[in-house]
């Protein structure tokens, strides 16, 4: 009787370890996945900052960070929110830290409330450029068209292009020198970029920007939440 009931009571909790078993497993191999991701990103950031350091080009190192992006809505985190420094572009002046034979910071301030954001060029505080503009989620029409492209249409016809996509307007550039303002621009109404944003983490945010959408004119934007060491900004035309 008594080895009767063993087994029956066996019997039913056959399934039950297995299954404990089981998601201790995918559990722990997440766990390492983790682990594992969370190493390669830190070396990989480590490469890239060694490489600034170097004058060397990181688009390479760039990419591979990449591929690590986790998050399907980038633009859509609070992560996304906040200040962020310019550590290294292939953009043009000014937003490469490069106002006429002047180079400093660059920072971009995005509003966590609103729609709002603002680029600042900073040279050592005595002079600075200020870029006003809004935000608001891409619908993937390409800005030199009425429609995207019919190749991208239809392949993704229904991708939520606004999850890692935004288009910025541009308002109001003014420059300052000595903290008073010495010029300023209001820009004309549809003055936008397209800005794609490839990577996001606490402390690292990737952006690839572009006058169209189209991958081919975009620049890409490496930022972080602290300054650079030097406290300017990486380019090509610095190597």
């Amino acid at each position: 009787m008594f080895l009767r009931e063993s087994f029956s009571l066996l019997f039913f909790l056959l399934p039950t370890l297995a299954l404990t078993n089981h998601l201790h497993f995918r559990v722990k191999r997440s766990s390492s996945l983790a682990a594992t991701l969370l190493s390669t990103r830190n070396e990989l950031v480590c490469d890239i900052d060694k490489a600034l350091s170097r004058n060397q080009n990181p688009d390479s190192l760039l990419q591979r960070l990449e591929n690590l992006n986790k998050l399907d809505a980038p633009n859509r985190s609070p992560q996304h929110a906040g200040l962020w420094y310019v550590w290294y572009t292939d953009c043009p002046p000014p937003s490469n830290g490069k106002l006429g034979p002047f180079s400093g910071s660059s920072q971009q301030f995005i509003s966590p409330e609103g729609n709002g954001y603002q680029n600042l060029l900073d040279v050592n505080g005595w002079l600075t450029a200020t870029l006003d503009g809004i935000w608001e989620e891409w619908d993937g029409r390409l800005l030199e068209e009425s429609l995207m492209d019919e190749e991208s249409d239809t392949k993704e016809p229904f991708r939520d292009w606004g999850a890692n996509h935004w288009k910025v307007t541009f308002i109001r550039l003014q420059i300052a020198l000595f903290g008073l303002p010495i010029f300023t621009q209001t820009f004309p109404a549809k003055t936008s970029r397209i800005w794609r944003t490839t990577f996001l983490d606490d402390d690292i945010r990737i952006v690839r920007a572009g006058k169209t959408g189209r991958r081919e004119d975009e620049s890409v934007f490496y930022t972080k939440r602290t300054p650079p060491l030097d406290g300017k900004v990486a380019s090509p035309s610095n190597e």
